[in-house]
Formats: C-alpha cells, sequence, structure tokens
C-alpha cells in the first residue's frame, strides 16, 4: 500500500495491454473461437510486445514493465508467455491479472455479454480457482464486499 507501489500497479494497470495497440482490429473485435491458430498466436504476442514497447520508452520503473509482460501467467503455470507459476509471477501482476479477468467477464466485449460484479466474481472463484491468485481475488471480492 506503499505510494510508490499504488503508484507501480496503477501505471501497470493502465498499460497493461499496450502491446494490443498493433494488433489488427478485426482479431480484437473475434471471439477466440473464431480466431485461425496463426490470430490467436499473434494475440497471445500482446505481453511481450507490451514490454517491448515500453522498455523502449525507458522512463518507467522496471516493475511496471514486468507487470505487463506477466500478466496473463496464471498461478497453475498455464499461463503465457511463459507458463510461470505463482512465486514466480510478478506479485503487481498477479493483481492485474485478477482485474483484467474481472473487468472481461463484467464488460460487454467479444467474449462477453458483460455480468454483474456478483457474478463475475462468483465465476471466477469458481472457474478460474488455481489459475488466478487466491488472495487476490478474495480481496477484489472483500472490496466489493462481495
Amino acid at each position: 500500500t506503499s505510494p510508490p507501489t499504488v503508484f507501480k500497479l496503477s501505471v501497470a494497470g493502465l498499460f497493461h495491454d499496450i502491446g494490443k495497440k498493433e494488433i489488427p482490429r478485426e482479431i480484437l473485435t473475434k471471439t477466440r473461437h473464431d480466431m485461425s491458430s496463426e490470430e490467436i498466436q499473434i494475440l497471445l504476442s500482446h505481453p511481450t510486445r507490451g514490454r517491448e514497447i515500453l522498455e523502449s520508452m525507458k522512463v518507467l520503473a522496471g516493475d511496471v514493465t514486468q507487470v505487463v509482460y506477466d500478466h496473463h501467467e496464471e498461478c497453475n503455470g498455464t499461463g503465457y508467455p511463459r507458463g510461470l507459476r505463482k512465486n514466480l509471477i510478478h506479485p503487481l501482476a498477479r493483481v492485474v491479472s485478477v482485474a483484467n479477468a474481472f473487468c472481461n467477464l463484467a464488460i460487454k466485449n467479444p467474449n462477453s455479454e458483460g455480468m454483474s460484479a456478483m457474478d463475475a466474481i462468483k465465476r471466477l472463484q469458481s472457474i478460474e480457482a488455481g489459475r488466478l491468485d487466491n488472495d487476490v481475488l478474495t480481496a477484489v471480492a472483500k472490496m466489493l464486499k462481495i
């Protein structure tokens, strides 16, 4: 909760998908089910490209860049781009990962019709168990009074 940590988390949250800026819109607006394997690989490249973009700017803390790179890693090792397990994923990336998963369910997008905060948390607690950091997920639920 220190101001520098909150700042890094906030900036990383804002920039976590910056690597998507170079992905064609026609890919970003498709559901995963409708994407070709090549399009999925392009989409999965966005954390790596995000890291490259931020590193080239040379103005952000290394932690921010690492969070952007790690935000799709999953605690059980099934994430990307490196398949890291929980203890190797940057702690702030685990926070951004939960926030990202929550928003992907709660906000209407090509892969979701959108749902209430309560339904999104319940779904994350059941379906994403083991993939997301349970402590972070519990904290988000508590913050939302769910």
